[in-house]
Parts: C-alpha cells; sequence; structure tokens
C-alpha cells in the first residue's frame, strides 16, 4: 500500500486490496486512516515518517491469520517527505511453525525431567532404603545377641537418616510441583519454589524481577535448566552456606538474562575451591547446565561474607 504526503492512498496491489476488502479504483484518493481502519494500527503505521516494523492478527474465514508490517517512508532526491510504503507479509505458518517448535521443546523437557528426577529418587531415596534394609538387619543380629547398647546407637542413626530422607521427599515434592511448564512461567514457579523452600526450612527468602527483565524470550529449555540451576544455589545455600536469608534476582545485562542468587550464608574460599578443582558437584552441575544454554556461571563468595552466584544467558 502506498500513502501519499497528505495521508491518501496512491496505490495498492491485488493483495492488499483482498485484505482490505476494496478495489483498486474505490481505494485510491481515500484517507488512508479510513480506507486501512479495517487493519488496526495500519493507519498510524502510514503517518510514521521512520522505517517501523509491526505485527498484527487479523480474522477472516480462514481462522486468525499473522502478518508482518513494515512502514518505510518514501523520499524524493531532496530528501522531501511524499509518502509511505506499507507491505505487508503473512506469517501464519511461520508462527504455527514456532508454536509446534515450542511445543516440542516442551515436551523434550518435559521428559529429560522426568528421566532426571528416576535417577535422583534411585541415587538418593533407593540408596537410603537400601542402606536402611542393610542396618536394620544388622540391628536386628545386635538385638539377638544382647547388644542392647550398640543396637540402640544404631537406631539412632538409622533415624537420622530417616529424617534426611524425608527432607529429600518434601523437596521432590516441592520442586515437581513448582517447575516452569507450559502452564506456569518461570517467574510464577520461582515464586512458589521459593514460598515453600522458605517454609520448609525457616529462611527468609525473596524473588526480585526488574522491570526490563523479559522471562517470554527465553525458551522452555531455557527457563527450566534456569530453573535447575537456582535451586541448586538454594540448596547450596541450605546445607552448606547454613544461610538465613536468599534473594533470587532476574534482570537483563547487555541484552542477556542475568539471575543472581545471594545469601547470607557463611560463604567460602573461592581461591582455595579453585585450587581443588572448581568445586563439588553442585557448581559443576550448575556450570553444566549453563555451558548447555550457552552461558556462564560466576561465583563470588568469601568467608563470613556469604554467596553470591551469577548465570548469564544469552
Amino acid at each position: 500500500v502506498v500513502v501519499d504526503a497528505r495521508g491518501r492512498i496512491a496505490d495498492l496491489n491485488l493483495a492488499a486490496q483482498h485484505l482490505l476488502g476494496m478495489s483498486r479504483a474505490s481505494a485510491l484518493g481515500q484517507a488512508a486512516a479510513q480506507a486501512l481502519d479495517a487493519v488496526p494500527g495500519l493507519a498510524a503505521l502510514a503517518d510514521n515518517q521512520e522505517i517501523t516494523e509491526a505485527e498484527i492478527a487479523l480474522e477472516d474465514d480462514r481462522g486468525c491469520r499473522w502478518y508482518r508490517i513494515v512502514s518505510s517512508p518514501l523520499e524524493d532526491g531532496r530528501g522531501f517527505h511524499l509518502g509511505s510504503l506499507l507491505v505487508l507479509h503473512e506469517t501464519t505458518e511461520l508462527r504455527l511453525a514456532q508454536d509446534r517448535l515450542i511445543q516440542h521443546e516442551q515436551t523434550a523437557a518435559t521428559l529429560r525431567e522426568r528421566e532426571r528426577v528416576a535417577r535422583d529418587l534411585h541415587d538418593s531415596i533407593g540408596q537410603v532404603l537400601g542402606y536402611v534394609s542393610l542396618q536394620a538387619e544388622a540391628t536386628r543380629a545386635l538385638l539377638a545377641a544382647g547388644k542392647t547398647a550398640a543396637a540402640d546407637a544404631q537406631l539412632a542413626r538409622l533415624a537420622g537418616v530417616a529424617r534426611d530422607a524425608h527432607a529429600d521427599v518434601r523437596e521432590f515434592i516441592l520442586e515437581l510441583r513448582a517447575a516452569p511448564s507450559d502452564r506456569r512461567t518461570l517467574v510464577d514457579a520461582l515464586q512458589q519454589y521459593l514460598d515453600g523452600f522458605g517454609q520448609n526450612y525457616s529462611l527468609r527468602t525473596a524473588l526480585v524481577v526488574a522491570p526490563e527483565f523479559e522471562q517470554e524470550r527465553l525458551t522452555p529449555e531455557a527457563q527450566s535448566q534456569l530453573f535447575r540451576i537456582i535451586q541448586e544455589a538454594l540448596n547450596n545455600a541450605r546445607k552448606h552456606g547454613n544461610a538465613k536469608a536468599v534473594q533470587v534476582r532476574l534482570e537483563e545485562a547487555d541484552g542477556q538474562a542475568r539471575v543472581v542468587v545471594q545469601d547470607d550464608g557463611r560463604g567460602f574460599d573461592t581461591e582455595a575451591l579453585a585450587r581443588s578443582g572448581g568445586g563439588g558437584l553442585g557448581l559443576q552441575f550448575m556450570r553444566e547446565r549453563a555451558r548447555a544454554l550457552g552461558g556462564q556461571i560466576e561465583v563470588d563468595a568469601a568467608p563470613g561474607r556469604g554467596t553470591r552466584v551469577v548465570v548469564l544467558v544469552p
């Protein structure tokens, strides 16, 4: 569609005629504000004297159709404004393909999480139950031999193992309930998880989302991986840092998603950690997940100053 400097239709092709529901003869000379009224926002783009892009959805007999609009100013050789050229490209099939890709990613992420949970249950709860079974048999043998003091000590250890297993089960349940999904965004999942985490372990938790943070641009896989990284950082703060308060901040930095997990725990010596090979399994776990997203992790800590974990994801 060509709009002249007076805001009137100067020309339009057959595709535009079909979209607007008018012939070329009836459209020529009409005010763009009226002629383009069938397409919301199109007339406003025609008034713009800069290159502008927008995306709109229109309903027709085929259902909802998506269009990408590019508005370009028209000028003569001396730079005088002559009007605007509006070009509409239908992007419905592209959007449908993107939706299918997102659904595929969500399904794949769900399957990976199921496999991970199965491994975790086997490696933690499964091993604990195996240990309890063996030690229970050993305790019976001690009782049969009349060694009640040794049996009592063994039972005390078993009670401690059972308490730890109970805490792990609660953690699994909280994780599964709060994880991001096609019905729950990263922010919603984190808020739910932090609320439960704070209640379960008597910690003060806070989630801060910067105004510029756009979770929509993160793929379902990226949201899931970030959630697991944050979860691991929180568990490290609880188990190893003896923290009383933790804060999770989501923000943007140089076009990247930036996640900061800060706790008030006892911290640790990062130089000693580097000399020992870069940390335990928890930190390696977080780094591997960040690398899988093309991102990186920075850990800032010192004895008595708490720990600050920063994750950057493109």
